[in-house]
């Protein structure tokens, strides 16, 4: 008796037309919402829809992005089990109380909360930014204790903040990992995809989960192991005539301000990718800024 596999839909203002072709695409990325590894397909072009089931993550903007564009295929989407990731200490730019940062991200940000209005906790005001500072909040009271979420997004992220008086243009800045994905629940994701592909076969899978490490070395051989990984699963589906590629995201460079920094994480991808060839897993290297369509911040 074959084993019991496990798909969901969402119903997002469309029809899935196609259980296989070339417009089918599955993208594994963490998110809030699903299950790990439930394939869960998706037909329609709400962003609505989706976030609705995946709620935030990297899944859910990936997957809205796909969606937003006329005339794509069937998006299959997968969770991975994953591990919480870290946040940074927070840095002080400006005078003013400290402030500190504890909760689980669900993606990874560059949080920035910048003051607007000085005065003590409940008089002062401020305004937080996702990424970097490229785009704001609202601009909202400063209290003890903020939970960094509005109306399009839910951080998991909590900013404590001393007694004191807040002073007009400090800045506070930290960044997230997000939950992190290692090859073993990499390689489960895919079998998970793998085992529903009688019910819709995808003809790519974009592995959308950022390598991590304290060094730029140590992010690229991360990302080797998951290509690896990759190399392996796409062995798996060819063996049972499933032809595709499996592509994958290095992490970019942990500081690209710096030539010296920029040379550092190319020699870094080389020496780290140097024994993995495979036509079947290209590796995407460096990062553009995109503005998500579910909540307006500029990914990275």
């Amino acid at each position: 008796m074959a084993s019991p596999v496990s798909i969901a839909f969402i119903d997002g203002g469309g029809v899935v037309t196609a259980q296989g072709g070339d417009k089918v695409l599955a993208i594994v990325a963490t998110c809030s919402g699903l299950a790990p590894n439930v394939p869960t397909v998706y037909g329609g072009s709400s962003a609505a829809a989706l976030k609705a089931a995946c709620l935030y993550g990297k899944l859910t903007g990936y997957a809205a992005e796909v969606a937003n564009v006329v005339g794509h295929g069937p998006i299959i989407l997968c969770c991975p089990s994953s591990t919480a990731g870290t946040n940074s200490a927070v840095t002080q730019v400006g005078t003013g109380p400290t402030v500190t940062v504890a909760g689980n991200a669900v993606d990874e940000y560059e949080v920035v909360l910048k003051v607007v209005g000085g005065g003590a906790l409940g008089t002062g005001t401020g305004v937080w930014s996702l990424d970097g500072g490229r785009t704001w909040s609202g601009v909202t009271t400063l209290t003890a204790s903020m939970i960094l979420q509005d109306s399009t997004i839910v951080t998991g992220l909590t900013l404590t903040l001393a007694v004191g008086t807040y002073v007009v243009g400090t800045t506070y800045s930290l960044t997230t990992t997000g939950p992190t994905v290692d090859a073993t629940q990499l390689a489960t994701a895919l079998d998970a995809i793998k085992a529903a592909a009688g019910i819709i076969e995808p003809s790519w899978i974009h592995v959308a989960v950022t390598p991590q490490g304290a060094s730029d070395a140590l992010r690229a051989t991360a990302a080797a192991t998951l290509a690896a990984t990759c190399s392996s699963k796409a062995t798996g589906f060819a063996t049972s005539n499933k032809f595709l590629g499996i592509s994958l995201e290095a992490a970019p460079a942990l500081d690209a301000t710096t030539a010296a920094n920029r040379t550092t994480w190319r020699t870094a991808l080389a020496t780290g990718f140097a024994a993995f060839v495979d036509y079947r897993v290209p590796v995407a290297a460096g990062h553009g800024r995109v503005q998500s369509v579910v909540d307006q911040r500029k990914l990275k």
